[in-house]
């Protein structure tokens, strides 16, 4: 691709390595040392090298998954663009044409978020439609809530939260990552999630909720041992009269629910053998990548 040179992850020495995790640090705006935790267990990783920098890099992660009760092996991409030259040189389109080389036959499903659906419809990816359960719920405002806000600038908050997720229950029997646990801490850390976060002692949980127009938002809940909906709606101080759930709620009790169509400016695409099966489930927010 013009003065750009494709290097395999066994290709790139060690400094070559650290400009890579420096790169992914600038895009994400995450320190390097947390994403090269998160990408221990990376299959493949691919980058161009222009100029002795990298220019864009491409990345798979294990991520097993359970998808309507069954155990699946499955994989997740992850690439990041420099600029806008970068997509228009259809550099992009050559890094995951690779990828996928390394990885076709291995697994039974590769996940990817985008905002370029484009990129990826002509490697047979699928755009799979999002729906996020709800329910009708009154719950009357209280004058104090036992929850404790988290602040993840504090290291003693993000301890907690790192031990929680390493203990925690699996968010769903039906429908979950099983290798969430970098993912999710990583969006906890960010400025979208960081005002979200509660810790309930009571329940020894991390619930992530806001309220909006009397309807809870809850976007997450993470415990070693889950507790059912009424637990946790009794610890939140808001009123509120129905309940949206961003993940699939079967470990919270939660029966009786409609579904709502999910939009975003991020595309869930996936190609393999249970597209059909994805259909109607809410990939867990906190868990995206």
């Amino acid at each position: 691709m013009g003065n750009c040179t494709l290097y395999s992850d066994y290709e790139l020495e060690e400094p070559t390595k650290e400009q890579l995790y420096d790169f992914w640090e600038e895009m994400l705006h995450i320190p390097a040392q947390a994403l090269q935790k998160l990408y221990e267990n990376t299959c493949d990783r691919l980058a161009y090298v222009q100029k002795n920098k990298i220019s864009a890099s491409v990345t798979t992660f294990a991520l097993p998954m359970i998808i309507n009760h069954v155990y699946t092996k499955s994989v997740g991409v992850h690439c990041i663009l420099s600029n806008s030259e970068c997509y228009e040189k259809d550099m992009m389109k050559h890094l995951i044409h690779n990828l996928l080389e390394n990885v076709n036959g291995k697994y039974e499903n590769i996940f990817v978020f985008t905002e370029h659906p484009d990129l990826y419809t002509s490697f047979d990816f699928q755009v799979i439609p999002q729906q996020i359960m709800s329910m009708s719920y009154e719950k009357e405002h209280i004058v104090e809530s036992p929850l404790k806000q988290l602040n993840c600038k504090e290291e003693e908050d993000l301890q907690l939260i790192q031990e929680i997720l390493e203990e925690g229950q699996s968010l769903s029997r039906e429908f979950s990552s099983l290798n969430h646990q970098v993912s999710s801490y990583l969006n906890m850390k960010s400025d979208k999630w960081n005002d979200k976060l509660y810790y309930s002692n009571n329940l020894d949980a991390i619930v992530i909720y806001e309220v909006v127009d009397q309807v809870l938002k809850l976007y997450g809940v993470y415990a070693p041992i889950i507790p059912v909906l009424d637990e946790v709606c009794a610890e939140i101080k808001e009123a509120f009269s129905e309940i949206n759930f961003y993940f699939y709620p079967d470990q919270l009790g939660v029966e009786n629910t409609k579904v709502k169509t999910y939009t975003s400016a991020k595309s869930l695409m996936v190609k393999g053998k249970y597209v059909k099966e994805l259909a109607g489930y809410k990939y867990p927010i906190l868990s995206e990548f």
